[in-house]
């Protein structure tokens, strides 16, 4: 997994979107400030992978495709190949996962910042019983705000990986505690401001018969730097 910090100042825009690819300029003309900049970190984190795995003509993006999808994330083709990706981001970073190059197996991430804004409804729509007794019952308020963040965030990474827009309720009431298929991390990065500095995520992606569960690595990317190597 690769991610980023994002910057929402216009001339660091500016910056990304000269390195995209056409279409990915051409849907970013009329997002807004916020939205764009989400949008333009994690297509420059498809990029920065393309660049690791030998890909020399970044710039010209005649070996990469990146196809854009309406209301789901998009697929990404090197060298004609599809990569198994998933992407997520907060108002403050971009997450990209990379399924192994030789895996057909879809993937599906989410990060979040952790959230103490929780009320007993979200609770009740984000997590089955079992998450509820297991998480909010004798818990500290921040355990209960980590616990929640983390089922929020697991939740979200299925819908992804089932590659829909919509955390129907099946997902929603899922258990999801001892799911072999999710793995769960932290990113802790004191480049942001202190009540921003710890974002909570998952990853879903069953195992195939005989396979044992992949380390994944949380790499971080300074695209400031990337963009201009």
């Amino acid at each position: 997994m690769l991610y980023a910090r994002i910057c929402y100042e216009p001339d660091w825009l500016k910056s990304l979107l000269a390195v995209m690819p056409r279409p990915q300029q051409q849907r970013a003309q009329n997002m807004r400030v916020k939205r764009l900049g989400q949008y333009l970190s994690g297509r420059a984190l498809l990029l920065e992978y393309a660049k690791r795995a030998g890909v020399s003509d970044i710039g010209t993006h005649t070996h990469i495709e990146i196809q854009e999808r309406e209301g789901l994330g998009p697929l990404f083709h090197i060298n004609g190949q599809r990569l198994q990706i998933s992407i997520s981001h907060t108002a403050e970073l971009a997450l990209v996962a990379f399924s192994n190059a030789a895996c057909d197996t879809p993937v599906g991430v989410d990060i979040e910042g952790v959230r103490d804004n929780w009320s007993n409804d979200k609770v009740s729509f984000f997590c089955c019983d079992a998450e509820i007794e297991r998480g909010f019952v004798e818990s500290t308020q921040e355990q209960k705000n980590e616990f929640f963040t983390r089922c929020w965030a697991r939740k979200e990474a299925l819908t992804k990986y089932h590659e829909s827009s919509v955390l129907n309720q099946s997902i929603r009431q899922a258990n999801l505690l001892n799911d072999a298929a999710i793995t769960d991390f932290t990113i802790e990065d004191d480049g942001f401001e202190p009540r921003f500095s710890k974002h909570m995520g998952a990853l879903y992606r069953p195992l195939k018969e005989g396979e044992s569960k992949p380390a994944w690595v949380i790499e971080k990317v300074n695209l400031s730097h990337s963009i201009k190597s």
